[in-house]
């Protein structure tokens, strides 16, 4: 991979220089010299050198074009600049010799290595599970920061790096992808990352922490060969999950995918009934960032459980007393600032995961963006009264003591539903129900009164106070 004008610039970045490089993209195959600006017929191919006719001979210095990008650079030795420019070619091919025979022997860690001679920071390569493959070796027993030493002690890049919410230089929200670019964390910690690829999959990831040196731009350019030799050469392999043949079964039963009963029932999980199913996702970033690296965690966790991955997060199923517990030990309270999960109800037949995975969606589309770990059971009244309403016009078939208080408190201003709400909420215990409504338990009895001489309702029924609170329930969720 040839130079750019951003690696003369920055070589050069120790002199009195102005930069202007308005697109950075052209790749340098050598320097031309020529004696003036008017002398140049410019190939973008070529950085031209020029002096700079400065009229008083104070300060010598240099041009540098390729026609699009400009340098200037002055200083007390015009010679000295051209030397350097020639230095930083001659420094760039050794480096890029010296990446592709580290590859050709098979070794990540030699190959990481060199490429900390001109990236100048730490560097971390991950799978595609984000275990950590190799990590640089003047920096491995470092504590450069919570992330690096989290890395070197669990073997994993940490969870919390990939679900976290990063950003552009300039402030914008951004996500990890195929091209190497600077994102800023949360702490404002500075890094490189580039997902990385083979044969169209994604075979993991590479970042590079600014530690003791500024990431520059050709930084970025550098990261950007660095990954074409990790790539081209096949040195990171294919480090895909291990056959996950129950979890791709459950995960077609959540698609909607008819499997006969009985192959269900002789379907081994190797987890004791009942189950429950969790679900966890980043609000901040794409699950292929860091789903299977949340799978391999619930696989390492020493609870019987079946991880699988899915387009929209990680999954895994569990014995219900294990569930929730097993969840919040993988995603820890760092990752749990950063990562929401959804808990299902129990459950003994595998037939019912769609019906349990619908509940759990219906949570998740209320969290939104925020991070929590939430069971389903505590929206599943909800759930339920929103099919309800869906399965028929279920607000039209309310008791009809409701529309009758309705149209009298509007009528008199009074709040007899709220009251009623307030009433069979309590248990129809006067001395609660008085307190949270703020009323003398004397007006609280006169207003029970009132409700029933207006509606007839039989308070003493059962079946007619579940009427009443289904109907409160429904009304109240539309």
């Amino acid at each position: 991979m040839l130079l750019s004008m951003w690696h003369i610039a920055d070589a050069l970045s120790a002199h009195d220089t102005f930069v202007d490089i308005r697109d950075g993209a052209a790749r340098l195959e050598g320097v031309r010299f020529i004696a003036n600006a008017s002398a140049a017929r410019y190939d973008l191919r070529y950085a031209y050198l020029y002096p700079d006719e400065n009229p008083d001979g104070a300060r010598e210095g240099v041009f540098i074009s390729n026609g699009t990008d400009i340098i200037e650079v002055h200083g007390t030795d015009a010679n000295e600049i051209i030397n350097e420019v020639l230095e930083t070619f001659d420094l760039h091919h050794r480096w890029e010799t010296s990446l592709w025979e580290a590859a050709s022997k098979g070794s990540l860690q030699n190959l990481i290595d060199q490429g900390y001679d001109a990236l100048h920071n730490p560097i971390m390569i991950g799978n595609a599970e984000s275990r950590v493959l190799a990590m640089t070796s003047a920096h491995a027993e470092m504590d450069l920061n919570p992330f690096w030493v989290e890395a070197r002690q669990t073997g994993f890049v940490p969870a919390v790096v990939l679900g976290a919410p990063r950003f552009t230089e300039e402030g914008r929200p951004a996500r990890w992808g195929h091209e190497p670019q600077v994102y800023v964390m949360e702490d404002g910690t500075r890094t490189i990352g580039a997902v990385l690829k083979q044969e169209g999959q994604r075979a993991g990831g590479i970042a590079v922490w600014e530690y003791a040196t500024p990431i520059l731009r050709s930084h970025v350019e550098n990261m950007h060969l660095l990954c074409r030799v990790i790539e081209s050469s096949g040195i990171l392999g294919l480090h895909g999950a291990s056959p996950r043949a129950v979890g791709a079964i459950l995960s077609d039963l959540i698609d909607g995918k008819e499997i006969e009963a009985h192959l269900l029932h002789e379907l081994d999980t190797g987890v004791a009934a009942p189950w429950q199913l969790a679900a966890v996702w980043s609000p901040m970033q794409d699950p292929d960032n860091y789903a299977r690296n949340i799978v391999e965690r619930f696989e390492l966790a020493g609870v019987p459980c079946v991880p699988f991955a899915r387009s929209e997060g990680a999954y895994v199923l569990a014995a219900s007393g294990d569930c929730e517990k097993l969840v919040r030990k993988v995603l820890g309270d760092a990752a749990r600032r950063t990562f929401a999960a959804v808990i299902s109800l129990p459950f003994d037949d595998l037939g019912k995961l769609r019906l349990h995975h619908d509940l759990m969606d219906f949570v998740r589309d209320g969290l939104s963006e925020r991070c929590a770990v939430v069971e389903a059971r505590d929206c599943a009244l909800p759930y339920m009264l929103e099919g309800l309403d869906c399965a028929m016009p279920t607000t039209d078939l309310v008791h009809p003591a409701l529309a009758v208080l309705a149209r009298y408190d509007a009528e008199t201003h009074s709040e007899l539903i709220r009251t009623l709400q307030v009433y069979l909420a309590n248990e129809r215990n006067h001395v609660r129900t008085a307190a949270e409504l703020g009323l003398h338990r004397n007006s609280l009895a006169h207003r029970i009164r009132r409700i029933e001489e207006l509606t007839g309702i039989d308070f003493n029924n059962v079946d007619e106070r579940f009427f009443l609170e289904l109907s409160l329930r429904l009304t109240t969720h539309v």
